[in-house]
């Protein structure tokens, strides 16, 4: 994850600064870590933090002195894209399952049209993602999911 921030002074960009940035766990308040940020270039600094996966992060930089207060500390927080893609739904399903199971349903391969077991394939074209019992109508009887 990259943390980004911009420092101005009355609206004009700032370089030459070496902004400090505080980590910390969004649930806990615990201090992850404490560094100072690189200049990226016209008023832009960045700081690359290696996070950990479904830890929710809360952060601050700090310009320095030399700047307004109001112009001087940067706050955000960040989330890693698998605490939502982790999250269940309807009992254990995850959303990262629920995309599969979309994601085959609409655009994936199926095999048995036409027969009573009809069977979505995942992305990779070999997983059977879906497999549905239907009669001559189409209804289902019976449907099985595969998440993984």
């Amino acid at each position: 994850m990259t943390i980004t921030a911009y420092f101005t002074n009355s609206g004009v960009p700032v370089t030459g600064l070496f902004p400090s940035i505080v980590i910390t766990l969004a649930d806990t308040g615990a201090t992850v870590i404490t560094d100072v940020m690189i200049e990226t270039g016209n008023g832009w600094y960045k700081y690359d933090y290696a996070e950990t996966l479904n830890i929710g992060y809360n952060f601050v930089c700090n310009g320095g002195p030399s700047l307004t207060f109001f112009e001087r500390i940067k706050t955000g927080s960040f989330f890693t894209p698998t605490d939502l893609l982790n999250e269940t739904y309807e009992g254990t399903d995850t959303i990262e399952s629920l995309f599969r199971f979309m994601r085959a349903f609409l655009v994936g391969i199926v095999t048995g049209a036409g027969t009573t077991v009809l069977t979505f394939k995942g992305a990779d074209g070999v997983t059977n993602r879906i497999q549905m019992t239907v009669d001559g109508n189409g209804n289902r009887s019976l449907v099985l999911l595969n998440p993984n």
